[in-house]
């Protein structure tokens, strides 16, 4: 696990709040989601920020249960399982491949946010197999 920012304030391991999360989540019966609430549809040269519109109403599908009712598919690049179908406002950011005019450069630049993870996970000495077996860029 990777704890950017929030390193100094950590006093354990980061696979250890990793741990303490899955347990819980899974205890709990949980579900969590994963929203893009930054960067949208390309690089900083081309790209915009996700719209407020979109992150409220995909926040507000996650907590009523609507993003639940799939269907759902693979996604390209990490190991999660992307709705289907969202809100109005939030459906065409669903899948962050369709977001770039450049299918190409969101290739490229996928596969080396996921090397620079995986590269970091090694250097710290935590498995990764989960990135690792199940990204097809």
């Amino acid at each position: 696990m990777l704890t950017c920012f929030g390193a100094p304030f950590l006093t354990r391991k980061p696979e250890v709040y990793a741990d303490m999360f899955a347990s819980r989540l899974k205890k709990s019966g949980a579900r969590a989601w994963l929203i893009n609430t930054g960067w949208t549809g390309g690089g900083a040269d081309t790209g915009h920020w996700m719209p407020i519109a979109a992150t409220r109403a995909l926040l507000q599908a996650a907590m009523d249960g609507t993003l639940s009712d799939g269907p759902f598919v693979n996604g390209s690049v990490w190991t999660t399982r992307i709705p289907s179908n969202g809100p109005d406002e939030a459906a065409r950011f669903l899948h962050p491949e369709n977001t770039w005019a450049d299918k190409q450069a969101f290739e490229i630049a996928a596969k080396s946010s996921r090397d620079k993870i995986t590269d970091q996970l090694d250097k710290l000495g935590l498995e990764n197999t989960l990135i690792r077996e199940t990204c097809s860029v």
